[in-house]
């Protein structure tokens, strides 16, 4: 398979290029014992539903995980995931793997949560905007000291690290696309599925996204090139 335009690229060496996980290996439907597990499920084999859970639980928490910056809400949501997917088992209809299903359960999950987050912030936001002291002059709202934070990183151990955030940081559309592709390994049709949208704007978010991390992640790649880390 060709590269798409703007795809970073990630040969050892090369300057800008950004260290994304290896793609791994979607399995479609025929391939896995997915669907003897969900017909099992639907004729009411837990078992058979526990098997499936066991199977993709990990995946999902780590694509869960890399949209929540809790993770206690994040292992919350996944609890969700999995619970109202064997609430739904019956309407599953195999039009699409379940493998597909089960993530776009969990991207639909992600942005629930994250937008109940900023109606929190927000609400939060104003009310200590609001906040004044006694005397009638405004309280102080404590600021995290940031002197002592490393000004570069320069191990790869922290350049994963700022990887790992810089996706978390991303908004819900293009993380989702990155953390499908790049690591999860889903051609961009199964990706479409999970996110409900054409296959043409799963690649120009992918496209954006990837922009996006290279323009967060260039001063550690630069701090890298220049200690000859590569």
């Amino acid at each position: 398979m060709t590269r798409e335009a703007g795809e970073l690229d990630r040969s050892p060496g090369q300057p800008g290029a950004v260290a994304l996980p290896l793609r791994g290996a979607g399995r479609a439907m025929n391939d896995s014992p997915d669907s003897r597990l969900v017909r099992r499920c639907q004729e009411g084999d837990m078992e058979a539903y526990c098997a499936l859970a066991s199977m993709y639980r990990d995946r999902v928490h780590a694509f869960v995980s890399r949209g929540i910056r809790d993770p206690s809400a994040a292992e919350d949501l996944v609890q969700d995931v999995f619970v109202n997917a064997y609430a739904h088992i019956g309407r599953f209809g195999r039009r699409a793997s379940f493998q597909t299903w089960i993530f776009r359960i969990a991207h639909n999950r992600v942005i629930d949560h994250n937008r109940r987050e900023r109606r929190r912030r927000l609400v939060l936001g104003r009310s200590l905007d609001s906040v004044s002291s006694h005397d009638g002059s405004e309280a102080e709202v404590p600021i995290p000291d940031l002197a002592a934070e490393p000004a570069r990183a320069v191990e790869r151990s922290e350049l994963s690290r700022c990887l790992d955030e810089a996706i978390r940081g991303l908004s819900d559309k293009l993380r989702a696309v990155v953390v499908l592709y790049d690591i999860e390994g889903m051609p961009y049709e199964e990706i479409a599925q999970v996110l409900g949208c054409p296959v043409g704007t799963v690649k120009s978010r992918l496209f954006n996204a990837r922009a996006e991390l290279r323009r967060k992640l260039a001063p550690y790649l630069a701090a890298d090139a220049e200690s000859g880390v590569g």
